[in-house]
């Protein structure tokens, strides 16, 4: 049998519903999560210390006006600094496993509500997501996504700490997460697995870093918004304002890092391994794999 080729590429460009609920008040708890990741391969959350390098245009966490208004120029919005996102990766043959954690910060003195936009993979699915706010770790379950939806409101008015992870498109979801305690950090970790594209010899792993600019036609919506983005709802995209999250200026660095890990066993020699996006440093592991991870351009 032949080498495979492979292609790793970082973008800045499911049914699956998950919900996370427990109390802002009380001790710190482990909730076991309803789905196992104990399937995962070994060793897969051990891998090297990572190099740093800016991401740009990566989303934020936005608070939400918890009145789902918008008043223009006058619109009160905080944001959460993002201040690191670790990825790792394990392609095994066609598919691969990816857990992304994302850190953020509460800097504010009172409890909020946030909004999180992020890309994924359009051939990606959700397996797994839990947040760990200060000592306390609350994991996911799958639900409907009307009643997710209604426990998470729910969970809210009654001053519960709760995350509702929900998919808007293919390859953009939303996160919210309500009653987040204030001078707190905020760790959210969301693991997902994706089939590798295919096209003329080549597998592609892609990771996307930014949900780009989408056309929003129809015309603007007046009255309450369906979310806290910077585009209004539109008689044609009635949610566009939870679809557009704010952006950094072009050539401005986000003031964040990320680390990028991908360790790749084909099951077969690699004949040839293209990264064109990004510079990476590689290393060859034992049984024939390879390991990738981005170069430090700080």
């Amino acid at each position: 049998m032949g080498g495979g080729r492979m292609q790793l590429s970082w973008l800045g460009i499911l049914g699956l519903l998950l919900l996370c609920a427990g109390s802002a008040s009380g001790q710190g708890r482990t909730d076991k999560p309803t789905l196992d990741p104990s399937s995962w391969s070994k060793g897969f959350r051990k891998l090297p210390a990572a190099v740093m390098t800016d991401p740009g245009e990566l989303p934020r966490l936005e608070v939400v006006d918890s009145e789902k208004t918008k008043a223009k120029a006058e619109q009160q919005r905080a944001q959460v600094p993002l201040k690191h996102t670790h990825v790792s990766a394990k392609i095994t043959e066609f598919v691969a496993e990816v857990e992304v954690r994302q850190t953020y910060e509460n800097s504010a003195t009172n409890p909020i509500e946030v909004l999180y936009v992020f890309p994924l993979p359009e051939n990606s699915a959700v397996n797994h997501m839990h947040m760990q706010i200060g000592e306390r770790e609350i994991n996911a379950e799958i639900k409907k996504r009307d009643e997710a939806r209604r426990t998470y409101e729910k969970a809210k008015k009654q001053g519960h700490t709760a995350a509702l992870l929900e998919q808007e498109r293919p390859n953009v979801f939303t996160q919210s997460v309500a009653n987040i305690p204030p001078k707190s950090k905020i760790e959210v970790v969301v693991r997902y697995v994706q089939d590798l594209s295919y096209d003329a010899g080549w597998y592609e792993f892609v990771f996307p870093m930014v949900v780009g600019p989408r056309y929003m036609p129809g015309e603007a919506l007046s009255g309450p918004q369906s979310g806290s983005g910077t585009r209004a709802d539109t008689t044609r995209v009635p949610d566009a304002s939870r679809i557009s999250p704010p952006y950094v200026g072009q050539g401005t660095r986000s003031g964040h890092d990320i680390s990028l890990e991908v360790v790749a066993n084909a099951g077969q020699p690699l004949t040839d391994i293209d990264i064109p996006t990004h510079q990476v440093v590689k290393q060859t592991l034992s049984g024939g794999a390879l390991k990738v991870a981005l170069k430090d351009q700080a």
